[in-house]
């Protein structure tokens, strides 16, 4: 599982875009320009960096289920789909926990189990039988694991970039109601107008943290 670059940037792009028009009717008032550092609110914000958190620890859970199923394919895929099903559940139950405990045991049974018989000399049928029936559900389960990993690493992606949208729509509501309260005609990203003057970006983090 690949959990780098969990680290979030507003590209250049994004942040040239973002022009706050905040009042109409400037043939009456003279104009009043500001400007704002969209990326620096972005990621300064304690809700940005609360989230950081949650993300990291979403793809932390399921780097430790893939882990588990990838050490114990010899496991039926039953036992599997339920140990995947089980630990990423929220919130665990006892009876959850109780179940997710035995499989941990059952893995770890059946992992020294298999480890034995591959190099026991004089196997009886019965040992046989069970060989086979391992080697049998790793196979079956390669096909489970590949699939496993394509979507969490795809729930992750999903997951990071809805939070990275909501955070920046927060951020814009923020920089429009600082805007708005301090009379701004216009507020152009930093990267558009680098040396205006009247730069609200440190009342832009003041606002958006306030309502976390």
């Amino acid at each position: 599982m690949n959990k780098e670059n969990l680290g979030w940037a507003v590209s250049g792009a994004l942040a040239m875009s973002l022009i706050f028009v905040v009042s109409t009717g400037f043939q009456e008032k003279a104009l009043k320009l500001g400007t704002v550092n969209v990326a620096k609110v972005f990621d300064d914000s304690e809700i940005r960096q609360k989230l950081d958190v949650e993300i990291r620890e979403f793809g932390t859970a399921r780097e430790n289920t893939f882990n588990f199923l990838a050490t114990y394919p010899m496991l039926p895929t039953a036992d599997l789909k339920k140990f995947r099903e089980l630990s990423l559940k929220l919130p665990q139950t006892d009876a959850d926990k109780a179940e997710l405990e035995r499989l941990r045991k059952a893995g770890v049974t059946a992992d020294q189990k298999y480890r034995e018989l591959q190099t026991k000399p004089n196997a009886t049928d019965a040992e046989k039988t069970q060989l086979a029936t391992y080697q049998r559900n790793v196979q079956e389960n390669e096909r489970y694991l590949g699939l496993t990993q394509q979507e969490f690493s795809r729930e992750i992606t999903d997951r990071q970039s809805k939070m990275r949208a909501d955070t920046l729509l927060k951020v814009k509501a923020a920089i429009s109601e600082i805007s708005q309260k301090q009379g701004y005609s216009i507020v152009f990203s930093d990267e558009t107008a680098p040396y205006a003057a009247n730069d609200l970006t440190p009342e832009a983090l003041k606002a958006i943290n306030a309502k976390k």
